[in-house]
């Protein structure tokens, strides 16, 4: 071959090369709108099941929350209690959590202890312990403490009526 039909030949294959990586740029630009537009939908579907899967844990089969319990003019307290290792003491020691800046919690174990004042003054306690083998979840024991009111409670200290009603 000459080198003008080789010159001319290498020229074609430069001009069918820069047009294949046009056509490669093109494709993977379409590609990547196509993922951008379609992306958001499907997060956005992966944060809605996470937090669907994250309010039915945390709900209370009697409808009782904190917040509606509040709502309803009660007051509430809620204490939680950690375990400790005291230097010089044999076994685990419980320590209410706001002392959290004194003592290093054991991450596992633990209990819940909520007290519902009503407006009239009558009082209602509910407790729930974590096992020692579980980790400790602040929302968790709350949700227990509550779902041990049975519903008729539940209903009454959410009422009014609740209010009017004499201590007994």
């Amino acid at each position: 071959m000459s080198t003008a039909v080789q010159e001319q030949t290498f020229a074609q294959l430069q001009t069918e090369l820069q047009n294949a990586k046009k056509a490669v740029s093109a494709a993977t630009a379409a590609l990547y709108q196509f993922s951008k537009e379609n992306q958001p939908a499907v997060q956005e579907d992966k944060v809605a099941a996470r937090k669907a899967a994250k309010v039915a844990k945390y709900a209370t089969k009697n409808g009782l929350t904190i917040h509606k319990l509040r709502l309803a003019g009660n007051e509430v307290k809620i204490t939680h209690i950690r375990f400790t290792d005291i230097p010089g003491v044999a076994t685990l020691v419980p320590v209410p959590s706001y002392m959290r800046t004194v003592y290093n919690f054991w991450p596992r174990g633990g209990a819940t202890h909520i007290v519902i004042t009503t407006p009239d003054g009558k009082r209602w306690a509910a407790t729930s312990v974590c096992h020692c083998i579980d980790s400790f979840d602040y929302k968790l024991g709350v949700k227990e403490a509550l779902d041990s009111f049975y519903l008729a409670d539940a209903k009454e200290l959410l009422s009014d009526k609740g209010a009017n009603q004499p201590v007994v």
